[in-house]
């Protein structure tokens, strides 16, 4: 799908705005089904426009404003019109679509499909039908807040590792650059017979110069793609997750991450009063292990069969056991959204408690390949010095 941007007039007033289409006929037809007169409309291409593009943060806190503007007492349309009026940048330009599509006339649910997920949009579409809509932005706030609580979590946990990694590899291309061609020097001169990693990490030196720049030319090249192609970082992202949920280190990591997520929403969309079909289904959407989804897919359709929630459960392998009875504990009970809330407690901490131990085996583990690293290339120096040494 690509993106168009568009001015025009409706009821004689002057409005833009933007809309994905296959191509630029398609996007002229939808905007003449909105009875909108066409000023212009040319593609917007996004190419490094890193500055516009929509976080998470930014939903949540764009939830948070419109939610906290009706409790006060005002209508959609006017807490919509403050929030637009914001210096936050991202935030105006979601809320300003927002308030495009209602001049328009369609319901706040449809306004926000663009720029929420469909479970957010299902709570606001409850909201409407039911007059609680400051009650259903508040769940889809939680949800989203949770969700982004998790990756927040996961990236603090690989920031540490990626940036003492980088400063590996830097500080390995200084001494290759600056200190070992001043040894391979001095041995030419002394006519030193070399031993074989000296004679590799000499080879390496003065062949740097060779693949370094197409190197980071590549990783240029790599970077401004994963920036430019959300379907690609997304591929990547489940790639290395299933890689994750496999690896004996970081599958509790990523079951317990996962697991919270889906009892947190569980637990929100029961409490909201949706369908638990539905509930479930969109709990399914927002995970992002591919393995675990399809089981709970296979869940999904017992449940659908007419199955108890906790019976479907079993069909998948992947989900604990203590799981599986706290699930059927709250169905007989009919305290099931208790439950899911106790289940996302007990998965949280779990996941801090791995967290934790995650860092206190990685710190001392990181050190020790970054000690070898620096090390190896400072001992394949020495060696020819020492051999000089012994010969003397």
């Amino acid at each position: 799908m690509k993106t168009y941007r568009w001015t025009g007039t409706s009821n004689d007033e002057m409005i833009k705005g933007e809309l994905k289409a296959v191509n630029i006929h398609y996007a002229k037809a939808m905007l003449n089904q909105q009875h909108i007169k066409i000023l212009t409309i040319k593609r917007k291409y996004k190419f490094l426009q890193l500055s516009h593009t929509n976080k998470q943060s930014d939903f949540i806190n764009l939830l948070k404003q419109i939610s906290s503007l009706l409790k006060s007492g005002l209508p959609i349309f006017d807490a919509i019109n403050i929030v637009s009026n914001t210096t936050n940048k991202r935030l105006k330009i979601n809320a300003k679509k927002v308030h495009e599509k209602l001049n328009r006339g369609e319901k706040l649910s449809q306004a926000f499909e663009n720029i929420a997920d469909e479970i957010s949009c299902q709570l606001i579409s409850m909201g409407e039908l039911t007059g609680k809509l400051e009650l259903m932005l508040d769940y889809a706030v939680n949800i989203q807040s949770s969700h982004e609580q998790l990756i927040r979590q996961t990236k603090r946990a690989l920031f540490y590792p990626a940036i003492v990694s980088l400063f590996a590899c830097l500080v390995s291309m200084l001494l290759l650059k600056l200190v070992v061609p001043q040894f391979s020097a001095l041995f030419l001169e002394q006519n030193v017979p070399l031993p074989l990693p000296t004679k590799i990490i000499i080879s390496i030196s003065n062949n740097l110069h060779y693949f370094l720049f197409p190197l980071m030319f590549v990783c240029i090249i790599i970077f401004l793609t994963l920036v430019n192609s959300k379907k690609l970082r997304t591929t990547i992202k489940k790639q290395l997750l299933n890689l994750m949920s496999k690896l004996p280190l970081t599958k509790p990591i990523v079951m317990s991450a996962e697991l919270a997520r889906l009892s947190i929403v569980l637990k929100i969309t029961v409490d909201a009063g949706m369908p638990i079909v539905t509930a479930f289904k969109q709990s399914i959407e927002l995970l992002t292990l591919h393995s675990l989804k399809t089981q709970l897919n296979q869940s999904l359709q017992r449940l659908t069969a007419g199955e108890k929630l906790a019976d479907s459960f079993k069909a998948s392998p992947a989900l604990p056991m203590y799981f599986i009875e706290l699930v059927e504990h709250g169905e007989k009970s009919g305290q099931l959204a208790n439950m899911f809330k106790q289940l996302n407690e007990h998965y949280e901490q779990q996941l801090n408690s791995y967290l934790s131990r995650y860092h206190i085996l990685l710190e001392p583990l990181i050190m020790l390949v970054l000690g070898l690293i620096v090390g190896g290339l400072m001992l394949s120096m020495y060696l020819p010095m020492f051999q000089m040494g012994h010969v003397l």
